[in-house]
């Protein structure tokens, strides 16, 4: 049981916006403990424009310069330039950043002495890498401690679900460094290709009953690298999950973790950063099951659970409304960002700066699109 003076111990988690020419990034802050022993941590932050946002939005409603725990989720060009941001204009306890270039050689030649001897592979690095190298060497330079965050490892309150070390190395590092020219590259610049294409767009009904969820999801490695972070705000017995871009597979070895640790995730679970902007590939049936239990038969009138999703303003295919469908089914309240600051707290204060944010409701014409 909680102690009585801890009951009112306050947390909460903000999503701010960060969108640039129709790209999305993510940028969470998140606060937790009494405010003369608050404890701040940032969960990407976005791109620099919006990160000296995210910085000025700690320093006023946070009221520190202080981030104990900054956080890249994976190696992502809309999320990682804002750190530079927050690693300069703030103090920042540790950073936790995985290092790709200590495990693979020919990656730690390339940034160490600009030598490649695969061809493509270079331009590949330079692509994905480049930011990730130089926030190392700034934040050395700044002083600030850096680890990488691998599964079994404590961020503050919060622990790492994923990835594992072993997988880390021994799978997703060598899938990293494909060349731009490889087999498996090209697909997935085919399938941007698709993204961007102009679509055939029709509707189909989506009844409460019935889910039309892809049995297994696909993403790229540097996907499935994200930080999957748990903590279990022990005064609310108050599970959070933030996913980054994670994918199925990085989530159901998340929960095989929870289960190795005795926790009932769909039990514990209260609050989720759903992945990759609700997309559709990054969730399956099964896995939502695992995640926050199985469809009710009937939408609950009170939902305990909640759902935040990082979305752009505007129309947009973020999110997917069989995504959303999806949660809804399962009795979780989801919010849409929308380009907004939307904040998800207990026992904090309320002032004019906020106000409610409206849930999505169940859409029963889904969009479907095919090149």
């Amino acid at each position: 049981m909680p102690k009585p003076e801890d009951v009112f111990v306050p947390f909460e988690i903000d999503f701010l916006p960060s969108e640039t020419d129709g790209e999305i990034g993510d940028a969470i802050a998140l606060r937790y403990g009494l405010t003369t022993n608050q404890k701040i941590i940032v969960y990407d932050a976005g791109d620099s424009e919006h990160a000296h946002k995210l910085v000025k939005h700690i320093q006023h409603f946070f009221n520190t310069d202080r981030v104990e725990h900054l956080v890249c989720s994976h190696p992502d060009s809309h999320s990682t330039p804002g750190l530079v941001v927050v690693l300069e204009q703030m103090q920042v306890g540790t950073f936790w950043l995985h290092q790709p270039w200590l495990y693979c050689h020919e990656m730690a030649d390339y940034f160490s002495n600009n030598e490649c001897h695969e061809p493509g592979l270079g331009q590949t690095f330079e692509a994905k890498f480049r930011t990730s190298y130089d926030l190392a060497k700034l934040a050395i330079q700044k002083g600030v401690t850096i680890k990488e965050p691998f599964q079994g490892q404590w961020i503050g309150h919060f622990h790492v679900l994923s990835p594992s070390k072993e997988w880390y190395v021994n799978e997703l590092v060598s899938q990293f460094k494909q060349p731009i020219s490889s087999p498996n590259h090209l697909m997935r610049f085919l399938r941007c290709l698709r993204k961007t294409a102009k679509r055939a767009v029709s509707w189909v009904a989506e009844k409460w009953e019935t889910e039309y969820l892809p049995e297994t999801g696909h993403t790229s490695a540097e996907n499935e690298s994200s930080v999957v972070l748990y903590g279990n705000l022990e005064d609310y017995h108050y599970g959070l999950l933030l996913t980054g871009h994670a994918g199925v597979e990085a989530l159901h070895r998340a929960i095989d973790y929870l289960e190795l640790l005795n926790i009932d995730a769909p039990k514990h679970i209260q609050f989720m950063q759903v992945p990759h902007h609700g997309a559709l590939e990054h969730v399956s049936s099964l896995l939502l099951n695992r995640l926050v239990g199985a469809p009710l038969e009937q939408e609950p009138v009170i939902k305990h659970k909640v759902a935040f999703i990082s979305t752009p303003s505007g129309e947009s295919s973020y999110p997917h409304a069989s995504v959303v469908n999806a949660l809804l089914r399962r009795g979780v309240k989801v919010v849409a960002t929308e380009g907004k600051i939307k904040r998800h707290h207990k026992n904090t204060q309320t002032t004019a700066d906020w106000r409610v944010a409206q849930p999505l409701s169940f859409s029963e014409q889904v969009k479907l699109e095919s090149s």
